[in-house]
């Protein structure tokens, strides 16, 4: 129920400080009309059937102020003619569990306020992106490693082909991500680019 009341508040009270109400008295409606609409609605809360109820549930405002939303005014000292000149003339308010809808005039459209299954399928999906596969085990290479470093490098190079290759006599002594920052400024301008623009999707 709190979420389902709280929109409806949150509604009205947005629609008031929008007008020339202060913003203390914005906090003390807003908090006032949702204790008095939790009250309101403690025994006629069904969940099992969203529509049961959802008449006594309405809150409405047409030729007369509806008297909660009156009391909540008055309890932050914004009378009734203020109330009328900062709501609409014509608004019905749907308070369901699951739903809140309201509309705006007697022909208007219905807007949704809240709905608890696109809160849902939201959270699923954000859920969704942030899981991670968990990585596949490597296979044990640590046997060979071995036996290809117990030979000294120009062995290894010249057992691939590759003897009059110049080995640079720090590439053994740095990482590889050390390699790769002492080597940036040879990268192309449109690689520097790209893997800028990596790292700012990807934060």
């Amino acid at each position: 129920m709190r979420s389902e009341v709280k929109s409806a508040v949150d509604f009205l009270t947005n629609l008031l400080r929008s007008g020339n109400v202060s913003s203390d008295q914005c906090t003390i409606f807003n908090r006032t009309l949702e204790t008095l609409l939790t009250a309101h609605y403690q025994n006629h809360w069904f969940p099992e059937k969203p529509f049961k109820g959802s008449g006594y549930r309405c809150l409405r405002i047409n030729h007369k102020m509806d008297p909660l939303v009156h009391k909540a005014g008055s309890q932050c000292g914004v009378q009734e003619g203020s109330l009328r000149a900062f709501l609409p003339n014509e608004l019905t308010m749907w308070i369901d569990p699951r739903e809140v809808s309201y509309r705006i005039g007697e022909d208007g459209s219905i807007g949704v306020l809240y709905d608890e299954r696109e809160q849902q399928q939201e959270l699923t999906q954000n859920s969704q992106q942030v899981h991670y596969e968990q990585p596949q085990q490597q296979p044990d290479l640590t046997q060979n490693s071995q036996q290809v470093q117990q030979q000294p490098i120009q062995q290894q190079f010249q057992n691939l082909g590759l003897a009059d290759l110049t080995i640079p006599r720090d590439l053994f002594l740095t990482s590889c991500k050390d390699q790769y920052n002492r080597n940036r400024s040879f990268l192309p301008t449109d690689a520097m680019h790209f893997s800028q623009l990596a790292a700012f999707v990807s934060s």
